[in-house]
């Protein structure tokens, strides 16, 4: 509680510039998963990191308009630093987007994931927290909430019927 004898304020004595930071700890700096890391997955990284407020872990954007703002003209290098911190386990898709108008939405495995109701289907229940401390994890897919009571399009696996191979063996 303030007396009001105290005539600066509180962030008027910090020397720094800003009060907003991208916080990365150093578990996660000094793991083997991130010495295999590109430069530019870890610049992504950096990328992902500072769009967390502490409330928002599950809907942070790569998209192209967000990331050309941010200094990325590439498309496919975001792409391919983006599918390495996937496979590493320092980031997880939430939202699956799709086109015209969806984004993918990602959650930094370090921090813990923001409840939601927009995630797709499964996406709480295959975020593991700390993930990129396992070397050996397997990614496992995500189903867009829209797609997960589509029907396969594809026919079932099963014995090839004989018109098929009498053709193909002529």
């Amino acid at each position: 509680m303030s007396n009001g004898r105290n005539k600066v304020g509180k962030r008027n004595r910090h020397t720094w510039d800003g009060y907003e930071f991208a916080l990365i700890p150093h578990v996660v700096i000094d793991s083997a998963a991130y010495m295999q890391l590109t430069w530019q997955a870890r610049a992504l990284l950096v990328e992902l990191a500072r769009q967390f407020t502490g409330h928002n872990n599950g809907k942070l954007l790569l998209t192209r308009k967000y990331m050309e703002v941010r200094g990325w003209y590439s498309a496919g290098q975001v792409a391919k630093a983006k599918s390495q911190l996937e496979t590493l386990g320092f980031i997880h898709e939430t939202v699956k987007g799709c086109r015209p108008n969806k984004a993918s939405w990602y959650a930094l495995t370090w921090q813990p994931l923001a409840p939601d109701t927009a995630y797709d289907a499964g996406a709480f229940n295959l975020f593991r927290r700390g993930a990129y401390r396992d070397m050996n994890q397997q990614s496992t897919a995500l189903i867009p909430a829209d797609r997960a009571k589509r029907r396969e399009s594809a026919p079932p696996r099963g014995p090839v019927p004989k018109s098929l191979t009498r053709h193909a063996e002529q």
